[in-house]
């Protein structure tokens, strides 16, 4: 068995590097010049990101990563200008705050950083020499009047002249209390509160001129502030703990029932501090906290959420709030539809990671989130309208495995896969941008395993758990269908492919012998019936017309219809192994592929040949595509990419050594325009 074993690898070699036997001419095999290239890779990825920021209804879009990555969208992240920051990225430094006046002008802040843009993201220029120092810039924030502000761990950054030149003055008591700041929010350009790593807040009046500290009553280190022009503060941090306080504005603080206990000896009441009195006190000092506090705080209470993971951003607009945080799965992200008195889980943000920032516009129409997605690879971008009825991502690349494609001309395409990957491309392949995708309740973790387009903008999309979706703006955006649409008279674990024969009329495949038929567009679908004893998984399918065409699957099972799916024929092909494609370009001529198998037939499949021209052809085959009669391709493990130029006659190897990536899907625009597509997204394209 050894000798065996090795042989099969070393016999696969042979046939496509050519082994031809002594004294015999080697045989010449037709191609016609054409070759692949790899346009898309798991390289080609947004990294995980730290901040962001969005105005103009969603349109305007710029978020910040490690290494000094910087990216800005003026389409709602359609296309984006993407920068790397060679003094940071030489360093590893990160972005950790962004932010703009307008679509021109920006600011951004990171360790020993500050870079300042006029010309919407395209260049920055260094405007934090001299300035910031050794300091790390944890937020920014333009107020507005040409006025932005900056926070480090213990200083406070002003600019006056829109970020070309700026100041920096120690937050007082910072340093003594030993503590940093990790966040800000300013609802004016007067008044602002900063989050720490100790139990308090520091407050400000008049522009952080003066700050003032105040115990928050409790051993939770918060991240982030919002601040509301009411004169209420929310905090989020540890343990998901959201508090939300109400200041007097420029009377005095309104504090907890607590007490300050400084050198074990002299007892503050805190309700005796003003509010224009800065505190003394000495760097030896101890505090402790008396358990009860103001009714004018407000605690959520995760207990009645199950959730207790960190809390990293917080913002505020209106009667909506929307925080986000840590994570191990989806649901991410909490919202508020009261002014941030509750709080609820939402399931439909679609991100398998940690989100670490969010934001609303100024105008609150709309809203940000970024972090990264530990399942998809890479950042990930979530933006919402201002009251969480809609949905979209706009973070780029991925390094999940792509099942299926379609494009919809040479530019535009749609791409699906695992862990309910939707990605669309408007360059012709070479970015993948990331869409959501609607989940039912109880869907969970899907691959979404097929996609087919009606017209330029309507598609359909199947997978888990008789997931089928609807796109009617080109697969920016999908909506679920409901099961009360999908009669079926057995329980469906998967749908696998889908083509739309016609605008009404067309079919899906799936587990268990499933064959769905739809007249209407795709709003409802009814199974059809399939012979007795055909319970295997259907692969794939081809139909030529409305009423006629062929589903493939498991145990080498090929069914035939001619009626619409009404009755079947099963056609006998001499092969037992999976069969994952199937492409028919007439009623009698079609080919089929499998494991280890490609199957040709010139009469309707009433008989199949094995047209593996070659005994040591080994390959697990995954899909199967013609542009005529006489020009195919197949695609396969290992990167395996077979051409024919001669239909089916002799097949031979493209693109060897481009990649060991499984490849599970090719498409055919045209002869010029080819694709294929599999693991860690990668795509590639023919080279007439």
């Amino acid at each position: 068995m050894r000798r065996i074993l090795w042989f099969l690898p070393f016999a696969a070699l042979l046939f496509f590097v050519g082994c031809d036997k002594p004294g015999h001419e080697a045989e010449e095999i037709p191609t016609d010049g054409t070759s692949w290239e790899i346009i898309n890779t798991s390289d080609n990825i947004m990294p995980n990101l730290l901040s962001g920021y969005i105005s103009n209804g969603g349109e305007f879009l710029a978020v910040g990563a490690s290494g000094g990555f910087v990216a800005v969208s003026h389409d709602g992240g359609e296309h984006w200008t993407t920068n790397a920051i060679p003094e940071m990225e030489s360093e590893g430094y990160a972005v950790e705050g962004i932010t703009f006046a307008n679509e021109q002008v920006g600011v951004f802040g990171g360790k020993m950083s500050l870079y300042r843009t006029t010309n919407g993201g395209t260049t920055w220029v260094d405007v934090g020499e001299g300035v910031v120092g050794e300091d790390n810039i944890k937020a920014v924030q333009y107020i507005g009047d040409d006025i932005y502000y900056a926070i480090s761990s213990g200083n406070f950054f002003v600019s006056n002249d829109g970020g070309a030149t700026w100041t920096v003055s120690e937050i007082a008591h910072m340093a003594d209390l030993k503590i940093g700041a990790t966040g800000m929010d300013f609802y004016d350009a007067d008044h602002g509160m900063l989050s720490t790593t100790g139990f308090f807040t520091f407050y400000t009046n008049d522009g952080g001129q003066n700050w003032y500290v105040e115990p928050l009553g409790m051993d939770t280190v918060f991240y982030d502030v919002a601040a509301v022009d009411t004169g209420i503060y929310y905090l989020c941090g540890q343990a998901g703990v959201i508090v939300y306080r109400s200041l007097a504005i420029d009377t005095t603080l309104c504090h907890y029932d607590t007490t300050i206990i400084i050198d074990s000896s002299m007892i503050i009441d805190t309700d005796t501090i003003p509010i224009d009195t800065t505190w003394e006190v000495d760097t030896t000092f101890d505090i402790t906290f008396v358990d009860s506090f103001d009714t004018t705080v407000g605690i959520y209470n995760r207990a009645n959420n199950d959730y207790n993971r960190e809390l990293t951003s917080i913002d505020i607009y209106g009667s909506y709030g929307i925080c986000v945080g840590k994570a191990d799965a989806d649901e991410t992200v909490l919202i508020s539809e009261d002014g941030g008195a509750t709080w609820n889980k939402i399931p439909y943000a679609n991100v398998y990671g940690d989100l670490l920032w969010t934001q609303f516009t100024p105008e609150g129409d709309a809203a940000i989130l970024v972090g990264n997605d530990g399942v998809r690879g890479g950042g990930a971008i979530r933006i919402c309208d201002g009251t969480f009825s809609n949905w979209n991502a706009a973070n780029f690349g991925t390094t999940i495995a792509m099942q299926d494609m379609v494009f919809l001309d040479s530019q535009n395409g749609v791409f699906v896969g695992k862990k309910g990957a939707i990605y669309t491309t408007n360059d012709g392949g070479n970015t993948l941008i990331a869409r959501v995708c609607p989940m039912a309740p109880d869907t969970g973790d899907i691959t979404i395993s097929g996609v087919a387009f009606i017209s330029s903008t309507d598609g359909i999309a199947v997978g888990t758990d008789t997931l089928i979706i609807k796109t009617s703006d080109g697969g920016k955006s999908w909506q679920y269908l409901s099961g009360d649409n999908i009669s079926a008279e057995t329980d469906i674990d998967h749908l696998n492919k889908i083509q739309m024969v016609s605008e009404n009329v067309g079919y899906i495949v799936g587990s268990g012998g499933i064959v769905l038929k739809t007249e209407d567009g795709g709003n409802t679908w009814v199974q059809k019936s399939v012979p007795d004893g055909i319970g295997c998984e259907l692969l794939s399918l081809c139909f030529v017309s409305e009423d006629e065409g062929w589903v493939v699957g498991g145990s080498g099972v090929v069914l035939h219809t001619a009626d619409g799916g009404d009755s079947w024929t099963q056609q006998e092909t001499g092969v037992n192994s999976s069969l994952t494609g199937v492409k028919f370009v007439s009623s009698k001529l079609g080919w089929i592929c499998g494991n280890m198998a490609i199957l040709r037939t010139s009469d309707g499949g009433v008989n199949w040949e094995f047209t593996q021209v070659e005994p040591n052809l080994f390959g697990f085959f995954r899909d199967i595509d013609f542009s005529d009669s006489e020009h195919g391709w197949i695609v396969g493990n290992f990167g395996y990419i077979l051409h024919t130029v001669d239909g089916g006659d002799t097949w031979y190897r493209q693109a060897t050594g481009y990649t060991e990536n499984n490849l599970y899907a090719i498409y055919i625009l045209d002869n010029s325009h080819i694709w294929a597509t599999g693991d860690n997204g990668i795509v590639m394209k023919l080279v007439p």
